[in-house]
């Protein structure tokens, strides 16, 4: 069973991977989605890291630090830096993470996944809006602009349609294109800001 969603906030998903458990589905890994595999409910602890790994050796001693202490890390691909542990031992804390330090530790961590891809974002939407080879400020609220076949509206019949077809999944990877890299600069640049809230809020608890 798949589920799609999405969380920034570690704890809101902690949460919703408990109360799916509660419910009889269990966390099994993620990738392209959550899954889940149908069982009898339960009362299972999940916890969440974000933490990226140059080194295979380094990542191997990370694992066995939390099965030492009672927590299985599931089999989520290790590459894409968030980290799932389920609580498999009566006897094991109650949290991964031994102080508020490390804990909101992998918030700045993921802030700086977030700025990364902001950065990386912004040069292409420049070029987009700047150069003159691509689709300028002006005409992209404009679709009709996105098609480049000379005299395309003044045809008509049948010649008109087939330009048209022809074109128009052309016209629309010209367009929305820009878009989806707006969307993307928006979208990393505000969950960077988010991150970096959260980290500087749970760094001054203790």
């Amino acid at each position: 069973m798949r589920r799609f969603k999405y969380f920034w906030n570690f704890t809101d998903e902690e949460q919703w991977l408990n109360e799916m458990a509660r419910d009889g589905k269990h966390f099994m890994y993620r990738s392209f989605g959550y899954r889940f595999e149908k069982g009898e409910p339960k009362d299972t602890t999940y916890k969440t890291d974000y933490r990226m790994f140059k080194k295979k050796a380094d990542f191997d001693d990370y694992e066995m630090l939390f099965e030492d202490s009672g927590w299985q890390r599931l089999p989520c691909p290790r590459r894409n830096g968030h980290q799932y542990f389920k609580r498999v031992r009566d006897d094991a804390s109650d949290d991964i993470f031994s102080d508020q330090t490390s804990k909101a530790a992998r918030y700045k961590r993921l802030s700086e996944l977030f700025y990364n891809q902001f950065i990386m974002f912004l040069p292409i939407l420049v070029v987009f809006i700047f150069t003159n080879n691509n689709l300028n400020a002006l005409n992209l609220m404009n679709p009709i602009d996105w098609y480049l076949t000379p005299e395309l509206w003044e045809r008509t019949g049948s010649a008109f349609w087939r330009a048209f077809l022809f074109e128009t999944p052309f016209a629309l990877l010209r367009g929305l294109t820009f878009y989806l890299v707006l969307f993307c600069f928006l979208f990393y640049g505000y969950y960077y800001w988010k991150a970096k809230k959260q980290y500087e809020k749970e760094s001054k608890i203790f």
